[in-house]
């Protein structure tokens, strides 16, 4: 897990320096929604950039996680507005798929 902390850092710091908007999606296998992740998270918040997805993606009948995610540098004051996400709720699958609207502001 390190390695891949890591790794996502060196990528993350690497498009912030360059500002470009950036979209990472996934899954990730890390339950975003679990203390024992904060690491993950304060690297990715460390690095400028943001979760797209509050929602469990994976619920089984014993347990849930939210390890799909979309991870994202937008913010609301750049040409770039992210509107909404969330996810589907299907049977299609044992993960929901995740969405994210966004808006460009080409003027």
């Amino acid at each position: 897990m390190e390695t891949f902390i890591d790794y996502m850092y060196s990528v993350l710091t690497t498009v912030s320096s360059e500002t470009k908007y950036c979209f990472v999606m996934g899954d990730f296998n890390i339950d975003f929604g679990s203390p024992k992740n904060s690491t993950f998270l304060d690297t990715i918040s460390a690095c400028g950039f943001d979760t797209g997805i509050s929602q469990r993606t994976r619920v089984t009948s014993k347990n849930s996680s939210l390890i799909d995610n979309i991870l994202t540098n937008v913010n609301t004051i750049d040409a770039v507005v992210v509107d909404s996400s969330g996810i589907l709720l299907t049977d299609t699958s044992d993960h929901f798929p995740i969405f994210m609207n966004i808006f460009l502001n080409l003027s």
